[in-house]
């Protein structure tokens, strides 16, 4: 008879250590997928906050006036240009008068440059005004 064995035979100590290596090789990917995805949504987010920006410029530019242009803040440069419109029609107060703007849809072609990364262009369609009676200033009473 065999005396009983003591201690851990190498089979196992193999076995062992295929589950330990497999084990961090999931551990590893599992990690370095979470690292991708959070550098991902934390540009697609920088992204956006440009494009808001963007569309927060576009809103105050008289786009009558300029129909194309070049502005600069910091690392972000945008360039804009109108590709169409609509007629432009005065606005109508609700009794039927004509009004004191002119107003038309205006489509532009927006591109957004960040220093060293890639740019983003996209295309909207914003209103465009231009005041073509003067203001009545009315005193106090």
């Amino acid at each position: 008879m065999r005396a009983k064995a003591r201690g851990v035979g190498l089979l196992e100590a193999l076995v062992a250590l295929v589950l330990l290596a497999t084990t961090g090789v999931a551990l590893i990917q599992w990690l370095q997928h979470g690292t991708e995805t959070l550098s991902r949504l934390q540009r697609i987010e920088r992204e956006q906050a440009d494009r808001e920006w963007a569309l927060a410029m576009l809103q105050t530019k008289a786009l009558f006036d300029e129909p194309e242009g070049l502005l600069t803040s910091g690392p972000l440069q945008m360039r804009w240009s109108t590709v169409g419109s609509t007629v432009q029609l005065a606005n109508a107060t609700p009794g039927g008068v004509a009004g004191p703007w002119q107003l038309a849809l205006v489509k532009l072609r927006v591109e957004l440059q960040r220093e060293a990364q890639p740019s983003q262009r996209f295309s909207l369609r914003l209103l465009a005004k231009r005041r073509i009676a003067p203001m009545e200033i009315q005193a106090p009473l």
